[in-house]
């Protein structure tokens, strides 16, 4: 065989198997993409199972199951003993799960509902009249972060300092 043809035949098969291999990337983002589709509601499912996990816990002050629902890094960042000794000055009661404003990829945000009383002894010393209490319903806007194959809390803060800095949630269907 002369060098000629086979430099055309290699050069051929080098075009086949690479139609094939783009063929093989196709189906496999075609595949990815549905699969991605299909896993959007099952994600956003599990996501909404945590948050009422955490808030669940929180009702009946269980620190650790709501430590145990923050995000590993979130967890490193604040161990247990410092979350603790935060949470022993605050109450909260009815907690509830409002919806889920926004998925972003790998970050979500949730709306959330809940009485909350502060419980430190100079909050005791406020004087107040006859029928006032320092109870509030408080709205809170929920950050979550998808990571290490599951959702996990990572800050939270009132509803109007959050949509005060991203008012183009807001406007969502």
């Amino acid at each position: 065989m002369s060098a000629q043809p086979v430099s055309y035949l290699l050069r051929s098969l080098t075009l086949v198997l690479a139609g094939l291999w783009c063929g093989a990337c196709d189906a496999a983002v075609d595949t990815v993409e549905a699969s991605a589709s299909h896993q959007q509601p099952q994600t956003q499912a599990r996501l909404e199972t945590r948050v009422r996990e955490r808030l669940a816990a929180l009702e009946v002050q269980d620190i650790v199951g709501v430590h145990a629902r923050h995000t590993p890094s979130a967890r490193r960042e604040q161990g247990l003993g410092a979350f603790a000794q935060r949470m022993e000055y605050h109450r909260y009661e009815r907690c509830r799960f409002v919806e889920t404003v926004a998925v972003e990829g790998e970050q979500a945000y949730v709306r959330t509902t809940a009485l909350w009383t502060p419980n430190h002894p100079k909050a005791r010393e406020a004087r107040l009249e006859p029928g006032q209490t320092l109870t509030q319903e408080v709205g809170i806007l929920e950050t979550w972060r998808y990571e290490d194959g599951d959702w996990g809390w990572v800050t939270q803060e009132r509803e109007s300092d959050f949509f005060e800095a991203r008012p183009e949630l807001l406007r969502r269907p």
